[in-house]
């Protein structure tokens, strides 16, 4: 199977591909994001927070058992110059297999699982997501070759239209009074829909041709990139396992819907951003000079996204959740406003991305440890105590403390100035204070109970932000040096 990567140099122009990765990703992002949105504001009306709760310690067991089974195999062949049809092979039929014993261990621990939250209804709707984890590791094939060649169109599709599947399904299900089995049925619907779209152009893979000495070589990458997901995904659950296990499913329900809104939103469009980027940066891993530019621009971007829901969410949280969802979550309200005000810290996870594109992911790994570390010590200490505020508050000091170390390690490693990054992101923060100043003022002057009035708030923070970021971008981007020899950025310049 020929392999028409990013480091052919008779292939288009790594500028355009990149930039159209972006547009294709971003707009099947931005769009499932919409939907994902309208979704979650309808089932709230139908389902209950314990319901809410039960699913999503469901789904906390499926991320978890699903990185497990992916082994760090998808980053390990993007990564890999030399790429045979044979690794293709060995590490589907890896991730396979694990994949089906975990989802089968699932199923029969469902009942243990189940006492963690002390809720026996959970233990069907574990067993219900049990064939969620292979489902989705047929994902891991299409999606990594269609990655080295920088062709996001088709999983932008999928994805989208999986989403549109969730909110069909899970919608006219809760509507007929299903409750919790109609997110678990919106939930399956995903995977199935996306492999039935990705898997097209894969059916004559070569699955049978690979070796020991295959497994080996991708195993030795992944081990270490597998260590970091593992614990990424056990950072973005561990806080779900905290709050259902001791403060109860009802609580649960409540954390889920502000995780939903306040981090969520950022980390999705955060990950168009990633999943192009990723690739580019491998492909020009040995150009230090626009490898430094390329990271500059990812986090430029990433602050972007990120600096409406920093600003903005804590402002109008509390209005926003009682006019849309109903007091029956206001609950949820205060730590959607300690959770939003995470969103800065975690556009920085994606730098990450240098670190592994350069063959350093036991640096990453350690950093998503030292996260984890952080949370478990804060969220112990006094997180428990406060609720689901607490454990959001502990989350926030975890991150952050993350996010100061990544940028230390950095300029050490990729040498990438901290004043460099902080230029990056200045008009996105500077934006974005000026932006909540004035949503401060509006809010004052029109008052924020009535839904038109939390409208017009948002409208002219948003107003704002654009304009700042308009200009404040264009000059950032104008006063970045261009490379000796002319060369742009490696997600932006000319192959």
């Amino acid at each position: 199977m020929p392999d028409e990567t990013v480091n052919d140099p008779g292939t288009e122009s790594l500028r355009g591909r990149v930039t159209r990765g972006v547009l294709w990703t971003g707009g099947g992002q931005v769009s499932g994001q919409a939907l994902h949105w309208a979704a979650v504001l309808v089932l709230a009306w139908f389902v209950t927070p314990e319901a809410f709760g039960v699913v999503g310690f469901g789904v906390t067991c499926v991320s978890v058992l699903g990185a497990l089974s992916e082994f760090g195999l998808g980053s390990a062949l993007i990564q890999r110059a030399d790429l045979e049809d044979a690794h293709v092979s060995a590490s589907f039929w890896l991730s396979m297999t694990a994949a089906t014993v975990l989802g089968a261990l699932m199923w029969a621990a469902a009942g243990l699982l189940a006492a963690v939250v002390h809720d026996p209804t959970a233990v069907p709707v574990l067993r219900a997501l049990a064939p969620v984890i292979p489902a989705s590791t047929l994902l891991l094939v299409p999606r990594i070759m269609l990655a080295r060649r920088l062709d996001f169109k088709r999983p932008a599709v999928a994805d989208l239209a999986s989403e549109v599947a969730f909110t069909a399904l899970a919608i006219g299900m809760a509507a007929r009074g299903f409750g919790a089995w109609s997110l678990v049925c919106g939930i399956v619907a995903r995977p199935t829909v996306r492999a039935a779209l990705l898997w097209g152009p894969w059916r004559s893979l070569p699955l049978r041709r690979f070796g020991w000495r295959h497994c080996r070589e991708v195993l030795s990458f992944s081990s270490f990139v597998m260590g970091h997901q593992m614990t990424t995904v056990f950072m973005a659950n561990v806080d779900n396992l905290v709050v259902g296990r001791f403060l109860g499913t009802a609580a649960l329900g409540q954390y889920t819907l502000a995780f939903q809104l306040g981090v969520v939103p950022g980390q999705r469009l955060c990950e168009v951003l990633g999943r192009v980027a990723f690739p580019s940066f491998a492909a020009v891993q040995r150009d230090a000079d626009r490898l430094r530019r390329g990271f500059l621009r990812m986090m430029h971007v990433s602050f972007l996204v990120a600096g409406p829901l920093a600003f903005f969410v804590p402002l109008t949280a509390r209005p926003l959740i009682h006019a849309v969802y109903g007091p029956q979550w206001l609950p949820a309200a205060a730590a959607l406003q300690v959770l939003s005000a995470a969103a800065l810290f975690y556009a920085i996870d994606n730098s990450g991305l240098v670190l592994t594109a350069v063959g350093r992911p036991g640096w990453d790994f350690a950093l998503a440890a030292l996260r984890a570390s952080a949370f478990l010590v804060v969220v112990a200490a006094c997180g428990v105590a406060h609720g689901i505020v607490g454990v959001a508050a502990s989350l926030l000091v975890a991150t952050a403390l993350s996010a100061i170390a990544k940028v230390v390690l950095l300029d050490a490693v990729v040498h990438v100035a901290w004043r460099d990054l902080l230029r990056a992101v200045a008009p996105a923060l500077r934006a974005g204070t000026i932006a909540a100043a004035t949503g401060l003022m509006v809010a004052r002057w029109s008052g924020s109970g009535q839904p038109w009035q939390v409208a017009w708030t948002v409208g002219s923070m948003g107003l704002v932000y654009l304009a700042l970021i308009a200009r404040d971008s264009f000059v950032w981007s104008a006063s970045i040096p261009r490379p000796l020899g002319g060369h742009r950025g490696p997600m932006w310049g000319a192959r």
